[in-house]
């Protein structure tokens, strides 16, 4: 795996965790055979996906964004709306 990029390498740590293709196309909600080519590095692996892929190495209930850091996005999406 050493010639592969961080979000193939990524993918594939999360098809081994869920299991089965199947089961990760599901999770990423996306078709079967764009997953295959995403993990067989024919296309490279959109950065919504590998954000998917790293919420599914953390683990359930552990969102990959700290909390701290989805309260400050909430007071910055608040600021902004004021000013609009």
């Amino acid at each position: 795996m050493a010639g592969f990029s961080l979000f193939q390498r990524t993918l594939k740590c999360a098809l081994d965790i869920v299991g089965s293709e199947h089961r990760l196309a599901y999770r990423l909600r996306v078709p079967r055979d764009e997953l295959r080519r995403w993990l067989m590095g024919e296309e490279g692996v959109p950065k919504w996906v590998f954000l998917i892929a790293v919420d599914v190495l953390v683990g359930p209930g552990e969102p990959a964004v700290p909390p701290e850091g989805r309260e400050r996005r909430r007071k910055r999406r608040e600021q902004l709306q004021r000013v609009e």
